[in-house]
C-alpha cells in the first residue's frame, strides 16, 4: 500500500508542470470554430520551452471558453501587429498536443 501511494504521488506531480513558454514572437494566429477542443491557435516563430512536454512545441491554444479569452486575443493581436515578443503561461496539453494558454504578457 505504501509503495502504491508513493508511486501515485509521482504521477500526480508530473501530470502538469505548467510554466512560461519563454519570450517569443508570433508567426500567425488562427481562430478555429470554438467547438470541442478547437479554440484560438497561436503559432510561434520558434519552439517554446514546453513545460508540459506537449507534442507540438510551436503552436499553443487558447480555449474559447477561457474567462480571459478576449484579453489574451487582444494582447496577442497587438503583439503580432507591433512585432513584440510575448511570453505565455501554459498548463497542460489539449487533444491536439498543443499547450493550453492560461495568461499572456507582452515584452519590449
Amino acid at each position: 500500500m505504501r509503495l502504491y501511494l508513493v508511486l501515485l504521488s509521482f504521477v500526480c506531480c508530473a501530470a502538469q508542470a505548467a510554466g512560461f513558454t519563454g519570450e517569443n514572437t508570433i508567426s500567425s494566429i488562427h481562430q478555429r470554430e470554438c467547438a470541442g477542443d478547437k479554440g484560438l491557435e497561436i503559432m510561434l516563430a520558434a519552439p517554446h520551452k514546453n513545460p508540459d512536454g506537449c507534442n507540438d512545441p510551436i503552436v499553443i491554444d487558447v480555449a474559447c471558453a477561457a474567462a480571459n479569452y478576449q484579453s489574451i486575443l487582444t494582447l496577442s493581436l497587438s503583439a503580432l501587429a507591433a512585432d513584440k515578443k510575448v511570453d505565455y503561461w501554459v498548463s497542460g496539453c489539449d487533444v491536439h498536443g498543443q499547450a493550453k494558454v492560461i495568461t499572456a504578457m507582452i515584452k519590449k
